[in-house]
C-alpha cells in the first residue's frame, strides 16, 4: 500500500482529510507538527518552530527517514498518512515523490470541511 502525504496552508483541511483517511483505511498517522514540537521541546537549539521547520533542510529529511523507516515495519500492513504545513510543495515532491507516495497540497477554500468531502 501508497503512503498518503498531505502538505498545505494552515487550516486548509489537512488534519481532517488525514483523520477520514486513517478512519476508513486504517491508515497509521504522523503528524509533521508533533514531530517539531518534540524538536522545540528536546532540541531547542536547533530553534525549530513553526515559521522556521519549512525551511530546514534537515528536518525535511528527519521527517523522510521517520517515515521511511517506520513504512519497513511489518507491523503496519496498510501504510501511512503524513500530514502537515512543514514544507513546500518542491521540496515534498523532490523528498516523497518516489512512486510508493501520494502527494496532495490542499489549499484553502470558502466552503466547509463537509462540503469538501462531498466533493
Amino acid at each position: 500500500m501508497k503512503n498518503i502525504i498531505i502538505i498545505g496552508r494552515p487550516r486548509a483541511g489537512k488534519s481532517t482529510l488525514a483523520n477520514r483517511i486513517v478512519d476508513k483505511y486504517h491508515y497509521q498517522i504522523i503528524r509533521t507538527d508533533t514531530i517539531r514540537g518534540s524538536f522545540k521541546d528536546v532540541f531547542p537549539e536547533l530553534n525549530i518552530k513553526s515559521y522556521t521547520a519549512i525551511n530546514s533542510k534537515e528536518f525535511q529529511l528527519f521527517c523522510k527517514t521517520y517515515l521511511e523507516r517506520n513504512s519497513r515495519q511489518p507491523r503496519n500492513k496498510y501504510g501511512y498518512v503524513m500530514e502537515g504545513c512543514e514544507m513546500h510543495v518542491k521540496d515534498c515532491k523532490e523528498l516523497y515523490d518516489n512512486g510508493n507516495n501520494l502527494i496532495y497540497c490542499l489549499a484553502q477554500v470558502d466552503i466547509t470541511p463537509e462540503e469538501m468531502a462531498k466533493i
